[in-house]
């Protein structure tokens, strides 16, 4: 939904909003401190830990709602954005020298994935076209199935 005074998208989920006019009763929160809610982990010590802290601030396994939390949310997804770059700093493969990667099949091996706009995704569930296929290491399809 989108107002004439803001750039910004409110979003809404549409089952609890009755009419266009109505959609506030199904307005839910993005960004970090949604991200920090749903999330298992950070991802590297220091994130994770500051993570266990943030939780206390919400006790018996409920979110934190608080919208003065969302700085806090953002300082831990700095923390952790800061741990990723002292690791991959760290990594000797950085340095290798297959730095360029081709428009083809770069490995033989693994799972290739398209991950569509999740905003798009969450306001189409259900909707949204979905093909997947089954490549054997010869690039021939073994499977295919599509929504």
């Amino acid at each position: 939904m989108a107002r004439p005074w803001s750039y910004l998208k409110f979003p809404y989920y549409k089952p609890l909003v009755d009419s266009v006019e109505n959609y506030a009763a199904g307005m839910y929160r993005v960004g970090p401190l949604a991200r920090l809610n749903v999330c298992d982990y950070a991802g590297t010590p220091r994130a994770d830990e500051e993570l266990g802290r943030f939780r206390q601030l919400a006790p018996n396994g409920r979110v934190v709602t608080n919208g003065c939390y969302y700085h806090y949310a953002r300082l831990i997804e700095i923390l952790f954005a800061l741990e990723k770059i002292g690791e991959t700093l760290a990594d000797p493969t950085i340095t290798d020298t297959h730095v360029r990667s081709r428009a083809r099949v770069n490995q033989l091996h693994g799972i290739g994935l398209f991950d569509p706009c999740l905003s798009c995704s969450t306001h189409a569930v259900g909707q949204m076209p979905l093909a997947v296929q089954l490549v054997g290491s010869d690039g021939g399809i073994l499977d295919e199935i599509a929504r």
